[in-house]
């Protein structure tokens, strides 16, 4: 089954806050369940969905758009962020042959357990953009 998950940074307090992302006119929550209060107001530019995909380490982090990963791919090692675009989530980066390369690629699944070959999770875009910069 596919799991529907989002997370966005807290306005008030700038923590993480995980689950449905709710839009309304002027607000931007996440909450925890559909019925369930509290909502957490978000800033909408931090908004991520979970890729359904685990990175590679014994922390099995969860991958959303907008983390930035160290992907080992074709024998070189890749600082890229993870982006939703063509109907995809991507790993983006200038060092791929194209700028790009789609986490289908190098899913793994063990049931409805997935996750990336070689990906490590190192940080987010909103958290730790230097990151890139490598």
């Amino acid at each position: 089954m596919t799991e529907y998950e989002f997370r966005g940074k807290q306005l008030d307090n700038g923590e993480w806050a995980y689950g449905y992302y709710v839009k309304g006119v002027t607000r931007h929550c996440i909450v925890h369940s559909l019925a369930d209060f509290p909502r957490y107001d978000v800033d909408p530019e931090t908004v991520g969905q979970f890729t359904g995909l685990h990175d590679d380490s014994e922390q099995q982090e969860k991958l959303f758009d907008g983390d930035i990963t160290e992907v080992k791919y074709e024998g070189h090692k890749h600082i890229c962020k993870i982006q939703f675009c063509a109907g995809g989530f991507m790993f983006v980066a200038d060092s791929f042959p194209d700028g790009f390369l789609y986490l289908s690629e190098l899913a793994e699944y063990d049931r409805d357990y997935g996750w990336v070959e070689g990906a490590i999770k190192i940080g987010t875009i909103h958290d730790n953009s230097e990151l890139l910069e490598r």
